[in-house]
């Protein structure tokens, strides 16, 4: 989209030495999209020396994967779908919660029983990246390295189900996968009562259980900050579920309206086993335009044993006598340091 390219363009005016996407190119991450609206745009803003690296969402799956791995290609950077950037003091680890999440039934039958079935599976790593995952976080804390954790995926949200534990319909979907040695997904066997906090098998909670059963509390303590998209906001949040810093920065493309209630919180969800619904740190909100809440991205610099995060937004405003929508200069709304 053409905020898209803003965004972009008002990145690049940091002077970033790597970029790295939280995945999405819409909608299908067919290989002509993925080039058109991400490779192509990233190139002519970028340049071609500057690393690029890119994670899958879900709707990098719809078309098999076909364009995301397309373009990791042609970009020459990372040679697999999750990667793990390791320095002297931290390691940026970015696993691909996508792969499980290639599978959306967009409609309801209107029978209880039925739509029972059809309920949306929480997404998860398969068993060779989380046991890669695990391992690279067992290394990194051998050589003495805070983690930062980036996914397309939440661990957690307040407004947005990450889906119920098992889902009958979206498991099966990934049967053929599973049947031809694609991957594994030994988490399926895991019953939603045998997962943090304990919850029913259809129940919807603010917290990705599986996610949390695969990295717990003992291993979430290494982890400085774990940054996601895949809802299009920007919420900076207090402590949950055992993670220090919760991170999601997926407004970087399409904004919500105005009159959408941003910050609110989905009540149906189930908070019980967290105490309330994750909280965002107060003075850290993004502003919101004339017509959409702003977009915007988040730049980290490391310096030693300190990271350094500064959130920045663009707002829109109405020009009635001009091109119609114009989106402003990126401005900083919010800094953190941690170690």
């Amino acid at each position: 989209t053409p905020q898209a390219i803003k965004v972009a363009q008002e990145l690049n005016k940091q002077n970033v030495s790597m970029v790295i996407h939280l995945g999405d190119v819409y909608y299908s991450g067919t290989v002509q999209e993925a080039r058109k609206f991400f490779l192509e745009p990233m190139r002519a803003i970028f340049g071609e020396s500057l690393h690029i690296l890119n994670l899958p969402g879900n709707h990098d799956y719809y078309d098999g994967g076909k364009g995301f791995y397309d373009v990791i290609d042609a970009l020459g950077v990372q040679e697999a779908s999750f990667f793990c950037l390791r320095g002297k003091h931290f390691q940026i680890l970015a696993v691909d919660t996508g792969l499980l999440d290639s599978f959306d039934l967009l409609f309801s039958f209107g029978v209880e029983e039925i739509d029972n079935l059809t309920q949306h599976t929480m997404t998860f790593l398969p068993d060779d990246q989380v046991a890669w995952a695990q391992h690279q976080m067992q290394v990194g804390k051998e050589k003495g390295l805070r983690t930062i954790l980036m996914s397309h995926h939440q661990l957690f949200s307040r407004a947005s189900s990450p889906g119920v534990p098992n889902g009958d319909l979206s498991e099966a979907a990934t049967m053929p996968d599973r049947v031809y040695g694609t991957y594994a997904a030994s988490e399926f066997s895991t019953r939603a009562a045998d997962l943090p906090g304990g919850l029913g098998d259809g129940v919807e909670s603010t917290v990705n259980t599986r996610l949390l059963h695969q990295f717990p509390p003992e291993a979430l303590k290494d982890v400085a900050a774990w940054f996601w998209g895949h809802e299009h906001t920007s919420m900076i949040f207090e402590p949950y579920a055992g993670l220090e810093r919760g991170r999601c920065i997926g407004n970087g493309a399409i904004g919500d309206n105005v009159e959408a209630d941003y910050f609110g919180t989905d009540d149906s969800l189930e908070t019980g086993p967290w105490g309330g619904f994750p909280e965002i740190i107060p003075g850290s909100e993004i502003q919101h335009g004339d017509n959409f809440w702003g977009l915007g991205f988040a730049t980290m610099t490391l310096s030693g044993k300190q990271a350094t995060v500064d959130y920045f937004q663009l707002l829109d405003s109405k020009t009635p006598d001009g091109p119609g929508i114009v989106w402003g200069n990126a401005t900083k709304y919010f800094t953190e340091t941690f170690e």
